[in-house]
């Protein structure tokens, strides 16, 4: 009977001991006070406000040098639990998120987008102007086609000099 009782005793304090604590790890490549590097700042208070000091978030480095494709790696391989990452990098990593329908404005000109391709029928100078204007609001584009001609690489290559950073 002893026995029996000393086990009862060990798997009660197992399953009433302290909870364990869990440390999330965080990175953004924006500075402290961009806003959803504050957002971050502003879930972690609430996360160890509310499980008592149980569940952390630290942050390794706002204003972090590295690119977002960089800090998405670090997620992929478990070197970050969470970070703030754009929709195109996360889009470009994960083609699953892309969204299949929508529409995006560079000056005056409307672009439905579908899929992998955005087309428009209006221009805002030449070609090698609206490419441009779609890489600064899409990112590298791996094609480009104007009045039915696909751009060259090189064509290709200068349109991306204007690309959003990822």
């Amino acid at each position: 009977m002893g026995i029996f009782k000393i086990f009862v005793w060990l798997v009660a304090a197992a399953v009433a001991g302290p909870a364990v604590a869990r440390d999330f790890t965080s990175s953004d490549i924006y500075p402290a006070d961009y806003p959803t590097v504050r957002a971050v700042a502003h879930l972690a208070d609430l996360m160890r406000e509310r499980s008592g000091g149980r569940l952390v978030v630290s942050t390794l480095g706002a204003s972090d040098q590295q690119t977002e494709n960089f800090t998405l790696g670090e997620l992929r391989n478990g070197t970050l639990d969470m970070a703030r990452v754009s929709l195109a990098v996360l889009n470009s990593a994960v083609p699953a998120t892309a969204p299949t329908i929508a529409a995006m404005m560079t000056r005056s000109t409307p672009w439905k987008c579908g899929g992998d391709r955005c087309v428009t029928t209006r221009t805002e100078g030449s070609p090698l102007t609206m490419c441009q204007l779609a890489a600064k609001e899409l990112g590298t584009l791996t094609a480009f086609t104007a009045n039915g001609e696909a751009f060259a690489a090189e064509q290709l290559a200068k349109c991306n000099t204007r690309a959003k950073s990822a």
